[in-house]
């Protein structure tokens, strides 16, 4: 027997896998999609040799694998990625060591795109820490200030700038949602966010939301619409806060958005610190107030759908 640290390259998921060095390419690849969130099928794996130039197994704290994590596609990352393991060789055929190597990577696991968009898990939770994001009553006006930390836990979510520039609007508006929802009683109100294309309404939305829940324990229902070749649709990426921990859907389908707010609303109905945020066009933040109507506060995004 073998074990062989792998790592899924569309989403940076490592694991290990032990199986028999007699045993084929097939046979991990059915292994691997027995271990996988989500159902796929075996033959749309594709597998790689985690090799670098000088034939050494990649190491899991390099650069080459950070960027294999963030779906960078370098010259380097590319050339890892082939020649593809063929399903008929056997393990032992690969050069993988008998006794496990600490820090080594032995197999990239690859969905190809196509599939990805099919397969990718209907929901992932995970921890949202306080360092990841930045209070802009800290940051000076005309700065660039680092976000890249939030960059890489929404990238399935919508994605997330790697830097945001703090113009003086930004730090007027940061103040007044400060002021409004930050104290002994949040306002039991809805509040719009209007603005022309590109000047940071999401990214600023997006932001406040994760400082509500990571830094003063909110919990936020936020429904955003994201464009597919040119046209947006209902509300499809959803991102439940519950204080730090976040439930996060990065294909949420129209008819499953009522039903999972009706549940979150259920659950959080009686607390204070409550509140949705809808992200979207006019017409779609209408359509949306008409199944959020008696929440404690509310804030909506209206943006032309050129945005």
């Amino acid at each position: 027997m073998v074990t062989l640290e792998c790592l899924q390259v569309n989403n940076g998921r490592d694991f290990a896998i032990e199986i028999n060095n007699t045993e084929c390419v097939q046979t991990l690849k059915e292994l691997l999609a027995q271990q996988m969130e989500y159902t796929v099928h075996p033959d749309d794996l594709k597998l790689f040799l985690a090799k670098n130039d000088d034939d050494n197994w990649l190491q899991q704290n390099s650069g080459v694998v950070e960027a294999l994590k963030r779906g960078v596609a370098t010259n380097v990352v590319k050339k890892v990625e082939k020649p593809q393991m063929i399903g008929s060789y056997e393990i032992r055929a690969l050069g993988v060591p008998t006794e496990g190597s600490r820090g080594n990577i032995h197999v990239l696991v690859v969905v190809p795109p196509k599939e990805w968009g099919d397969v990718r898990p209907s929901k992932q939770v995970f921890v949202m820490l306080q360092t990841s994001v930045v209070d802009l009553n800290d940051v000076g006006e005309g700065e660039v200030q680092s976000t890249a930390e939030l960059s890489q836990l929404l990238q399935l979510y919508g994605d997330f700038l790697s830097s945001l520039f703090v113009r003086q609007e930004v730090k007027m508006v940061w103040g007044i949602l400060c002021n409004n929802y930050i104290g002994s009683s949040p306002p039991n109100n809805a509040y719009v966010l209007v603005g022309s294309p590109g000047v940071g309404k999401s990214a600023l939305l997006v932001l406040f939301c994760c400082y509500l829940a990571t830094h003063h324990a909110y919990n936020i229902y936020l429904a955003r619409t994201l464009k597919h070749a040119g046209r947006a649709s209902s509300p499809h990426v959803l991102l439940c806060f519950r204080g730090k921990e976040v439930t996060a859907y990065p294909d949420c389908r129209p008819h499953h958005t009522e039903a999972l707010w009706a549940t979150f609303r259920t659950e959080h109905v009686h607390n204070l610190k409550f509140l949705i945020v809808v992200m979207a066009t006019a017409k779609q933040t209408s359509k949306a107030a008409n199944w959020t109507s008696s929440t404690h506060a509310t804030c909506y995004q209206h943006r032309r759908s050129t945005d």
